[in-house]
């Protein structure tokens, strides 16, 4: 089975482990030549520098044992006592110095055996040497000369050449060592310079690639945002690797689709949503002038309610005015048979007609302020109408935008400019109403007028009873024909109002 290494199936931390891993192998390696180089070099110093040192020792105390030899005759007593006092400190200065020697790692075969040498000459000379003394304390001189030319100055002259060769040795054998060392720490110098090129390349190249492993996918990222941003929905990071970083790419695209796909259903239902409000738009024009036989299509959207409705309330209008029309040939025949009545009664209304009269202008008045509301209340219905279509053009281009939402800057400029118009027509039909209820305040009083002449015509009026009777059965029906008329207004009302309030939503 062929394994195959891909650097971006790697987590991030993964990535930097093996960055750090590929710096700190020869980096581990170059420390550990630096260890063991420096060990050696130690060890070459712990077992060379200390034993020419101990060699100088046991020659300096033997020289300065054979000294005390040549000036213990010039000596007196108490100078001599001195001299035979220092002998044992010097003795085991001497024997220490050689002990150390000895013990020192790294001894060759001629180094043990002059070492030996030395140490069987001093014991020699330790046994020799107080004999002399006594010789001297006694005043042979020509024994102690002889004495000491036999002994004393054989095993001290022993112990002195020996001690020089041994110095000899040593010097030589660590010459050799410090020489072998040299070459040790030369090609351990060597290596270090390698290892120390090795691990720089590889630094360098495990950083690249780590490097290009993330900043690659990182700048490709920020790209992608930067294209959306831009209004390129069609922008993708479509990274390829399995690290942390090619899950969050993976999850960017994820978003992306989402919302793309969640703005083209807003836009369809907006559309949508548009198409059956102008068809409402349409259908209440024809309405208003007076085609009750328009039919509204009924969408399965929030307008669908209200185009039933609408359709409905046309239906029914269309009924009762046939039935007002009904209505009113029967009226009309029963006023044919009381107007001989009724002209009697004329006399007696002319005082009424006046005040009917002057009534009937104010009411005209009213009428025509009435109508003037009706204008200015179609003016609003319209500046709401086009408040609701911009909200909704706001609405889609805020959701397509995102943040950078420019375009809904100047709808809303528009949806307040509008906003100001309604409130300026609001203002109007405050006044306008403050006018018609100062009139209809004056036709109440007029109206009271009209009662006290309505008074000298009543005995007129009686005649009349029957036919009026009739006549108030005929606008009993009539008044239920009205009101029948004003029912799917109503519902039309009723209907519209969470119609409006779903079209805000959606908004």
């Amino acid at each position: 089975m062929k394994l195959k290494f891909n650097l971006s199936n790697l987590s991030i931390r993964a990535k930097l482990l093996a960055g750090f891993g590929a710096v700190l192998a020869p980096l581990s390696i170059l420390a550990a030549i630096t260890y063991f180089t420096l060990a050696g070099v130690q060890d070459v110093l712990e077992t060379t520098q200390p034993k020419t040192a101990y060699l100088a020792d046991v020659r300096h105390q033997m020289w300065s044992l054979r000294f005390d030899i040549a000036n213990y005759v010039g000596f007196d007593t108490e100078g001599r006592q001195k001299i035979k006092g220092s002998s044992a400190e010097k003795y085991e200065a001497l024997e220490a110095a050689l002990k150390k020697f000895t013990d020192a790692p790294g001894l060759t075969a001629e180094e043990r055996e002059l070492a030996k040498k030395i140490g069987e000459g001093f014991t020699n000379y330790q046994q020799v040497r107080p004999r002399w003394f006594e010789l001297i304390d006694a005043g042979k001189m020509d024994e102690a000369v002889e004495y000491r030319a036999a002994n004393t100055n054989k095993w001290g002259a022993y112990v002195v050449e020996n001690t020089a060769a041994l110095l000899d040795a040593t010097k030589k054998n660590d010459a050799g060592r410090r020489d072998q060392q040299l070459g040790t720490v030369s090609f351990a110098h060597r290596s270090l310079t390698s290892v120390a090129v090795v691990a720089l390349v590889m630094g360098i190249a495990a950083a690249f690639l780590v490097l290009r492993a993330i900043i690659g996918p990182v700048a490709r990222l920020r790209d992608t945002v930067a294209k959306v941003s831009e209004g390129d929905y069609t922008a993708r990071a479509q990274l390829q690797s399995t690290d942390e970083l090619g899950t969050l790419g993976g999850a960017f695209d994820k978003m992306l689709e989402e919302r793309v796909g969640a703005l083209a259903k807003k836009e369809a239902e907006s559309e949508a949503l548009n198409t059956s409000i102008i068809d409402l738009m349409r259908a209440v024009a024809k309405l208003g002038k007076g085609d009750l036989t328009v039919k509204i299509p009924v969408r399965e959207d929030i307008t669908g309610a209200l185009a039933d409705a609408i359709s409905s309330m046309a239906d029914t209008t269309a009924k009762t005015l046939a039935r007002v029309n009904n209505v009113s040939e029967e009226v009309r025949q029963a006023s044919q048979l009381g107007r001989d009545i009724v002209h009697q009664t004329a006399q007696g209304m002319d005082g009424i007609r006046g005040t009917i009269q002057e009534t009937g202008k104010r009411i005209k008045r009213l009428g025509e302020r009435s109508q003037e509301i009706t204008g200015i209340v179609k003016l609003i219905d319209d500046i709401a109408e086009r408040t609701s279509v911009l909200a909704l053009n706001a609405n889609m281009q805020a959701a397509m935008a995102g943040e950078a939402g420019r375009g809904f800057r100047v709808v809303a400029d528009e949806v307040q400019r509008l906003a100001e118009r309604s409130k300026q027509a609001t203002d109007q039909i405050g006044k306008l109403v403050s006018g018609i209820q100062a009139e209809t305040n004056e036709t109440t009083v007029t109206m009271e007028r009209a009662i006290g002449e309505v008074v000298k015509g009543g005995e007129l009026a009686e005649k009349a009873t029957s036919q009026v009777s009739l006549i108030d059965k005929l606008g009993e029906g009539l008044l239920g024909a009205v009101r029948a008329f004003k029912l799917p207004a109503e519902l039309l009302q009723q209907t519209a109002q969470p119609a409006a309030a779903e079209a805000r939503k959606v908004a």
